[in-house]
């Protein structure tokens, strides 16, 4: 089941197993679903693993008039503190 390139132990999520709740009795819902920390890594690491993401984004592909700009302080929010060190400067990921 396992590619025999990759180790079994090699494929574990870096995060913590949580205790998964049997019913969270402050919600009236019927059906309730738990989505960890650990199995939305599970899932991302396999993905990764088995197709190697790339891709280009241009700054200047995004309108002037837009709401959203990428630019450092944008990327602010997944890397604290890019903007301080660079600027607020146009960006190209």
């Amino acid at each position: 089941m396992f590619d025999h390139r990759y180790p079994e132990s090699g494929q574990v999520p870096t995060a913590s197993i949580p205790s998964m709740p049997y019913k969270e009795t402050s919600e009236a819902a019927q059906i309730q679903g738990f989505i960890s920390t650990w199995a939305i890594d599970a899932f991302f690491a396999a993905g990764i693993s088995v197709y190697q993401p790339r891709g280009w984004f241009n700054s200047t592909e995004v309108e002037a008039n837009s709401t959203f700009q990428l630019t450092t302080s944008a990327l602010d929010v997944l890397m604290p503190g890019f903007s301080k060190n660079y600027g607020d400067e146009p960006v190209n990921v």
